[in-house]
């Protein structure tokens, strides 16, 4: 959706936190960390390499890296997982932003939101979507930490669960003679109806791809049940 420039302005001011003020040099010299470190971490955040005269880069981008330097600094994240962490945190978080994007332009669009007040929209609607998503987080962080510590001794990174994979069968078939629309819905109904059975034998997803779902269980009870009900 292209916008009038002083919109994309007070949009990214909104939702950087300020302005474009930093090059990536004048940005790791403020946090206190090495250019190649704060690119490292860049990229595997996905964010898109930029030339040393671009400014681009917000003092909210300055707080983020002296926050990673802290985390390695006090021994809760080492120096060698950096990378990977950043990995995990990024990659979910860049997937939803881009549904949440598309949904809330699309809604605004949909009920003819003056595009100039799409700043105001996004000011009022951060911190609402901020405490959703930190509630949904913390729910699921309170279950894996209880799955962790019902663990026995052995190290946390290996554990026995059962995975399972399902879709819909003819589903190749069937977008030969359904529309995007027919289409759509089918979708939203597979995945709506995946989430529910999954999570209501205790499972959880791992991902979904289309007409496909990934997911997983403890016990192998909950599995089976999982798998009969989907099918």
């Amino acid at each position: 959706m292209e916008q009038p420039q002083p919109v994309q302005r007070q949009l990214e001011r909104t939702l950087l936190g300020g302005d474009r003020r930093y090059t990536r040099i004048e940005v790791t010299e403020a946090a206190g960390v090495s250019l190649d470190r704060a690119r490292r971490l860049w990229m595997a955040m996905g964010f898109a390499e930029v030339g040393d005269d671009e400014c681009v880069f917000t003092d909210g981008d300055v707080e983020a890296l002296r926050v990673w330097d802290t985390l390695v600094s006090t021994g809760l994240v080492a120096q060698d997982d950096e990378s990977s962490v950043a990995r995990a945190l990024s990659q979910p978080l860049s997937r939803l932003a881009d549904w949440q994007a598309t949904q809330v332009l699309t809604r605004s669009r949909d009920l003819d939101y003056p595009p100039e007040e799409l700043g105001t929209l996004a000011a009022g609607l951060l911190p609402v979507i901020e405490g959703l998503q930190s509630y949904v987080w913390r729910r699921h962080l309170a279950a894996a930490t209880g799955r962790a510590l019902s663990a026995d001794g052995t190290e946390l990174s290996v554990r026995r669960c059962v995975v399972g994979f399902a879709d819909i069968v003819g589903y190749t078939t069937t977008t030969r003679h359904v529309d995007v629309d027919g289409l759509t819905a089918l979708l939203e109904a597979f995945e709506k109806d995946a989430t529910e059975v999954i999570a209501a034998h205790h499972g959880r997803v791992v991902k979904t791809v289309g007409d496909e779902v990934l997911f997983v269980a403890d016990e192998a009870a909950d599995a089976a049940e999982i798998a009969l009900s989907l099918a």
